[in-house]
């Protein structure tokens, strides 16, 4: 890969502990081998010194023992998470081949990015804390996993020539935008997301996006959101949940969700097209299923057969639409989507 400045998207000459732009006379330093393009990208406070100590557990007993010590007393459920690879079968719907490069925006612990190494040629995983980026390098190392190149970088500014990747993929990261980018509206700071994933992306390569449903019917039976922990918020007009959260000591609202057309005009905006929509369930963090909500004779397969059995799912929401055969506002009222987005061919 030949790296290109995250400003002015110049080739970046290479150094012997670092990448430097002439033009912007920058310089992106490695960091123990790790490519760093984000300044402020270390973590900080007590999950910094926790991120370092299992680093230096990484590194000294492997990557899964430091895990399990660190996780298997407070958050098993959490250490579970991180190990499923099952988490990326939406790779079953990607329009894309085993030769296909892609990018793994906001990689977190490494759980895509892993799962994904072992089907296509290149995975380019990028977090925003160099702490993240540096374990996912050791464990795609003990994984001897080569095609894995794991940096630090700005989801907003990234340091790849346009039109490189046959796919990115986000996995629950587009609603934390405007967070980053508090200076910005919230929607704003998601359209410059998604344009700066389009400009990466090859002509014809896909976006794909793991998110809520900010009118997803548990929403409505008032299960708190999961960014905020606050009921009832995500339903309510943009306005009143931005005075709501200030109310409750949050500050601005500004981690959101949208509906099914909230979406589609969002990718719209960012110059996508052939936006297709899945329903992973029972969520995306966790799915057995992954139904696509443009097909109304699969979608009534899944609603008839899922209701028959014996869940919490069935019984909270699958039975009462059957009942009522309301399987055509489904679409608009499941609890997460899956999103697949092609960038236009010029």
């Amino acid at each position: 890969m030949d790296f290109v400045c995250p400003d002015c998207k110049k080739k970046l000459d290479v150094e012997q502990y670092a990448y430097k732009c002439k033009p912007c006379n920058q310089v992106y330093p490695l960091v123990n081998g790790l490519p760093c393009f984000k300044k402020d990208a270390f973590c900080w406070g007590e999950e910094k010194e926790e991120l370092k100590t299992i680093i230096k557990d990484a590194l000294n007993r492997g990557w899964h023992k430091a895990l399990d010590e660190a996780f298997k007393v407070d958050k098993p459920v959490f250490l579970t998470g991180i190990l499923d690879d099952s988490r990326a079968d939406f790779s079953y719907v990607l329009p894309i081949d085993k030769d296909a490069v892609v990018l793994d925006l906001g990689s977190g612990w490494g759980t895509i990015s892993i799962a994904l190494a072992r089907q296509y040629k290149h995975i380019y995983a990028v977090d925003a804390y160099y702490e993240l980026a540096k374990l996912l390098q050791i464990r795609k190392g003990e994984a001897k996993l080569e095609n894995i190149t794991s940096l630090c970088a700005d989801g907003f500014k990234l340091p790849f020539p346009d039109n490189y990747f046959d796919c990115v993929v986000l996995y629950g990261v587009l609603e934390w935008a405007g967070f980053v980018l508090k200076q910005e509206r919230p929607q704003t700071a998601q359209l410059k997301l998604l344009q700066e994933v389009n400009r990466v992306l090859k002509n014809g390569g896909c976006a794909y996006v793991s998110i809520e449903n900010r009118w997803g019917l548990i929403y409505f039976l008032g299960l708190p959101d999961p960014h905020t922990n606050l009921p009832f918020i995500t339903i309510m007009p943009r306005f009143l949940a931005n005075i709501y959260h200030k109310l409750m000591r949050r500050g601005n609202y500004n981690i959101l969700t949208h509906s099914l057309n909230g979406y589609r005009q969002l990718f719209t905006a960012a110059d996508f097209a052939k936006i297709k929509f899945f329903t992973p369930l029972p969520s995306y963090r966790k799915f057995y299923y992954l139904v696509p909500l443009d097909n109304q004779e699969v979608m009534e397969y899944f609603i008839n057969n899922l209701a028959r059995a014996q869940t919490w799912l069935s019984r909270l929401f699958l039975s009462p639409v059957r009942l009522f055969k309301l399987n055509r506002l489904v679409k608009y009222l499941v609890s997460d989507y899956a999103i697949i987005a092609e960038k236009k061919v010029s």
